[in-house]
């Protein structure tokens, strides 16, 4: 399982243990120059949000998730 992938399941379970079926992410840039800002959020969006929950509470219903991580 790729980094990214442990990482989501540790958040997927994190939500689901505290009741929770959205995400609100704060992204600290501070100094950063921009193109790093941007190849970051890229990634995010590409690599992360695919797996997090669409609407409330579907925490575990993730198309890609390996079941190992869940």
């Amino acid at each position: 399982m790729t980094p990214v992938l442990l990482g989501v399941a540790g958040l997927l379970r994190n939500m689901e243990r505290a009741g929770t079926g959205i995400f609100m992410g704060a992204f600290q840039i501070g100094d950063m120059p921009h193109l790093k800002v941007m190849k970051n959020l890229e990634l995010f969006a590409k690599e992360v949000m695919p797996h997090l929950p669409r609407t409330k509470h579907n925490y575990m219903e993730k198309r890609s998730l390996p079941a190992h991580a869940k």
